[in-house]
């Protein structure tokens, strides 16, 4: 009989779902946005979020989809290549009665689903790929696709070093950044004519 894998959990910080209790599997690869940058993250994003199309291509625990759904986010899609975490993000979705019309999560290598992607694009991206993931820039170049972007859409960045601007697509600009502990996170879109 094989034990169940131990659980970390983290709580949702603000809007409908307020302080409820996320559970998510304890692997390495892992490694949740912290509170106090998703606070920030959100207070950004305040006047964006209320039914905005949402992605999350290396979800990990889903946690900033679980946070903007709850705060009034129209759609979220959260993709990982972990079967572990996405059954995990599954079960919360269907304890909490969240909708699929409202929030999906699916296995997928998150690479190969952005290069792919053909449908209707996104107001909100969240980035947060791999700290060991050295590609930030292609994913960006891919990520600020028309395809993948809504025209007035942000893509949120969460790395181990700071973004410049030679990291980000020809026509996109970073429109704010801070810094907590080793990490480094910011907001892009493109820029103004």
């Amino acid at each position: 009989m094989s034990r169940p894998m131990p659980q970390q959990r983290l709580r949702i910080i603000g809007g409908a779902w307020r302080s409820r209790q996320l559970e998510f599997p304890n692997l390495d690869e892992i490694r949740p946005t912290p509170d106090r940058v998703r606070e920030t993250l959100f207070n950004w994003l305040q006047a964006h979020i209320h039914s905005a199309r949402c992605l999350e291509p290396f979800c990990g625990s889903g946690i900033l989809s679980f946070e903007a759904c709850s705060r009034g986010a129209g759609y979220c899609l959260a993709l990982d290549q972990s079967k572990t975490a996405i059954s995990a993000i599954k079960q919360s979705l269907q304890q909490w009665q969240i909708s699929a019309g409202q929030f999906q999560c699916e296995v997928a290598d998150a690479r190969e689903w952005l290069k792919n992607y053909q449908g209707q694009g996104f107001d909100l991206i969240f980035l947060d790929p791999p700290f060991a993931d050295n590609d930030i820039a292609e994913i960006l170049a891919q990520c600020g696709s028309k395809a993948l972007l809504a025209e007035d859409g942000f893509i949120y960045v969460e790395t181990p070093r700071e973004i410049t601007t030679s990291d980000l697509p020809a026509d996109f600009e970073i429109y704010r950044q801070k810094r907590a502990g080793a990490v480094h996170y910011c907001l892009v879109q493109r820029a103004e004519n």
